[in-house]
């Protein structure tokens, strides 16, 4: 239920960018049924494979800024 609240403005958001919720739980990232990819915070700072690839897969999507 919580969850839902807190994600609903991304749901709502469309497909045009990527979701990412960071959280407190120290957990590798995984992607929802709902599309949106959850991460822990030690993951999230520390995992540079993680951001580069968030960041490439953004810049692929229609009408994402060129690198």
């Amino acid at each position: 239920m919580k969850r839902e609240q807190e994600t609903l403005s991304l749901r709502k958001s469309g497909d045009f960018f990527k979701k990412i919720v960071v959280t407190a739980a120290n957990a590798p990232a995984f992607e929802g049924q709902d599309g949106i990819t959850y991460i822990g915070i030690i993951s999230f700072l520390l995992d540079r494979a993680f951001l580069e690839s968030t960041v490439s897969s953004a810049s692929n999507e229609p009408g994402a800024f060129p690198t």
